[in-house]
């Protein structure tokens, strides 16, 4: 997806987000790009490019997305006890406390590093311990900023 097409995404008036987009400051997506453990996807560059972190519904389990702003990515995943126990991701945002089922706590939101900028979107469960109930949300940052916004299927408008 380019920039324009996420901020068409984004603008749209009956998506669910706590705050208009704005963009990040393109020194924080370069600080970014020069400090991640691999090479971001474009769709994900593309989003900050329009809304510099993103609070809302999620149409996807587990139903809401809180992706960081660009200067906090590194911050967050220096403090992220999930990815201690799970080397191998890079944290961009959570869940807000909201979990796959009851008691999961945050779900962690990241890309595998061995991936590259190919990489899948994984939800990885605050409480998880065994990397089995790591889960593949989607196949590429596209299709997760497709869901944004949205209500996940089986919740009250």
């Amino acid at each position: 997806m380019t920039a324009e097409q996420i901020r068409s995404l984004l603008l749209d008036s009956s998506l669910r987000l706590l705050a208009s987009p704005t963009p990040a400051e393109p020194g924080a997506i370069a600080s970014l790009v020069r400090d991640a453990p691999m090479e971001l996807p474009d769709d994900y560059l593309h989003l900050l490019a329009v809304a510099d972190g993103v609070q809302g519904d999620l149409g996807m389990a587990p139903g809401w997305v809180m992706l960081w702003p660009a200067a906090a990515v590194t911050a967050g995943n220096r403090s992220c006890d999930v990815l201690r126990r799970h080397p191998g991701f890079l944290a961009v945002g959570t869940s807000g406390g909201f979990g796959f089922g009851p008691g999961d706590g945050d779900v962690v939101f990241a890309f595998r590093i061995e991936e590259g900028s190919g990489s899948a979107v994984y939800g990885i469960p605050g409480e998880c311990v065994d990397a089995s109930e790591i889960r593949t949300l989607v196949d590429n940052f596209g299709a997760f900023v497709r869901a944004i916004g949205r209500l996940c299927p089986g919740d009250a408008a």
